[in-house]
């Protein structure tokens, strides 16, 4: 069994908000790169685990808004190695725009031989709340 955070913060988490927050799932083998995948009414979501063969990895993504559109929040594509607790940022997307045309994002200095995965989502909810979500696919590659 592994243990996976649910939820990402907007600031920071303490240790014992974060220990809350974790929810033991079964361990899956990680996928291997390249892979597709598609999002469906996505808020807020990790991404499948990989393990990192080379120092560069890329997503190609489109998107386009099915709910809420133009919330005023940011839709961001953000790389994490997996520490199986609390997991180390890689760094993230600025917003993606959420019309339907396909991007690239690429990021160098990965770590080699190590559980990877991107989660998608936006910053915060929108103004009263409103949780604007996506539909979209994409791919997991090297350069």
């Amino acid at each position: 069994m592994v243990k996976r955070m649910v939820t990402r913060f907007a600031g920071a988490a303490t240790a014992a908000t974060a220990a809350s927050l974790l929810l033991t799932v079964p361990a899956q083998a990680a996928a291997t790169v390249p892979f597709d995948f598609t999002l469906t009414g996505v808020w807020s979501l990790d991404g499948r685990i990989f393990t990192s063969g080379r120092s560069s990895v890329c997503t190609d993504i489109e998107v386009h808004s099915v709910q809420n559109p133009s919330s005023g929040t940011n839709f961001r594509v953000e790389l994490f190695k997996d520490n199986s607790v609390l997991d180390d940022s890689l760094g993230r997307t600025g917003n993606i725009p959420q019309d339907g045309v396909a991007r690239s994002y690429c990021w160098s200095g990965v770590p080699t031989g190590h559980n990877l995965y991107f989660h998608y989502g936006f910053d915060n909810p929108g103004p009263g709340g409103s949780f604007e979500k996506v539909d979209g696919h994409g791919r997991v590659r090297y350069p």
